[in-house]
């Protein structure tokens, strides 16, 4: 059973977190902004089960943000990590171990991590996408050489079928101009 007192001070931060959802896609489901004991709610919590209550600390792009949630910054795309929700309102945020205050979140910060930058290189003035590690690869272009009997293959990852189709254009294209050059 919660004290009196304790259930008090739950009711005034659902009331906070009401507050918070207003205008927002949440407006008509505040509930959604609050777990409990991992678990979220259909409804309006009572606050019967306990004191194991977590309330959302700001909602962004109509999404609940709480404690221990990775964020981005739009302008940078620096993973943040929202760490602790101060009495007076203000966030603090991790920035790999560097803590930062910020009273609002919307506007600099998105769910979404920045996408990762293409890598691509120069081949005689074309520009094409670098290979890729495996791991990341959803396809493979194998290129075998056979000299006296002996078959060497490498193999390039390509992180998809539009890569590894301007690559081996591309550098099909290089060597085609290439062998018309010394004729």
């Amino acid at each position: 059973m919660v004290s009196v007192n304790k259930t008090n001070q739950l009711y005034l931060d659902y009331s906070r977190v009401i507050e918070m959802c207003t205008s927002t896609a949440l407006e008509d489901m505040p509930w959604l902004a609050v777990k409990h004991k991992g678990g979220g709610f259909d409804r309006h919590p009572s606050f019967d089960g306990g004191d194991d209550y977590k309330f959302a600390v700001a909602i962004l792009e109509d999404k609940p943000v709480f404690v221990g949630d990775i964020l981005y910054k739009k302008d940078n795309g620096r993973k943040a990590i929202i760490d602790k929700l101060f009495d007076d309102g203000l966030l603090r945020i991790d920035f790999d171990n560097s803590p930062a205050i910020w009273k609002s979140i919307s506007g600099a910060f998105t769910w979404q991590p920045p996408p990762k930058p293409k890598r691509t290189f120069n081949l005689n003035g074309v520009e094409l996408p670098c290979p890729v590690d495996y791991g990341d690869a959803e396809i493979f272009i194998a290129v075998e050489d056979v000299k006296g009997g002996i078959r060497r293959t490498n193999k390039f990852a390509f992180v998809d079928e539009e890569a590894a189709t301007c690559f081996f254009t591309g550098l099909c294209k290089q060597l085609e101009e290439s062998e018309i050059k010394d004729k």
